[in-house]
């Protein structure tokens, strides 16, 4: 059998160890944990710095990449502009003439429209209207309620950008229209009619035999004679009176 372990040999200090450490190791261990403490701190401020720099880098980059798309913009703006009025050409002849060879000019020139960012929306039979994308061409009347606010045919493509996803242009189409239809009660209530105006009595207007008639001249009134003075009478005269 072992031996009984004996623990209270081991109370006191080990041989070769000596109670306390000398002053010159308590020293170095000192310094050492010093520096340490040093390099963990130079460590986080590099990490701060290198944290600052790399969001400098990006915001730097964001920034050059927003110059360079608004370039790009600019650049391609008027060629843009041009190839839509293409497509509207060409789609506008392929309906007009239902000729497919145009129609398939228009669907490269649209591809050639997506390569530069812009995306052509076209209006599908049936969809309801949505605000900010379809624009009113004309209205068809229907009686479904279900209809009301669907697209009919469409007029003209709308473009859309697809980095931004605002619409260049509205989608136009004609859309139904639902109209009431009246009630029961509406169609046995008799409708009021206005009086009539009365028209006022037209004026005489002379027979073509009074209009024929020309009207009697006035004859003006002779003018009378002078009376005739006698000789004798225009001979005479006067004496002069004589005193008494």
């Amino acid at each position: 059998m072992l031996p009984a372990f004996d623990s209270s040999a081991v109370d006191g200090p080990l041989d070769g160890v000596p109670e306390e450490a000398p002053e010159p190791v308590a020293a170095a261990i000192g310094a050492l944990t010093d520096r340490v403490g040093r390099i963990e701190t130079a460590v986080a401020d590099f990490n701060r710095r290198s944290a600052h720099r790399e969001t400098i880098i990006d915001r730097l980059h964001d920034e050059n990449q927003t110059l360079r798309n608004g370039l790009r913009r600019e650049l391609l703006e008027p060629v843009v502009s041009d190839l839509v009025r293409l497509y509207d050409g060409l789609h506008r002849q392929a309906a007009h003439l239902g000729s497919d060879l145009f129609a398939s000019f228009a669907d490269d020139v649209a591809l050639t429209l997506d390569r530069c960012g812009v995306e052509v929306v076209d209006a599908v039979p049936g969809e309801p209207f949505e605000a900010g994308r379809h624009s009113v061409g004309g209205t068809v009347p229907c009686a479904e309620a279900e209809h009301h606010n669907t697209v009919v045919s469409p007029l003209a493509a709308g473009l859309r950008d697809r980095e931004t996803g605002r619409m260049r242009r509205l989608t136009r189409a004609t859309f139904y229209r639902a109209e009431p239809t009246p009630t029961r009660a509406d169609a046995s209530t008799p409708a009021t009619t206005s009086a009539p105006v009365p028209t006022p009595a037209p004026l005489p207007q002379p027979s073509p035999a009074a209009a024929a008639t020309p009207a009697p001249e006035h004859t003006p009134a002779p003018t009378p004679a002078p009376e005739a003075v006698p000789a004798a009478a225009a001979d005479a005269t006067p004496e002069p009176a004589t005193e008494a």
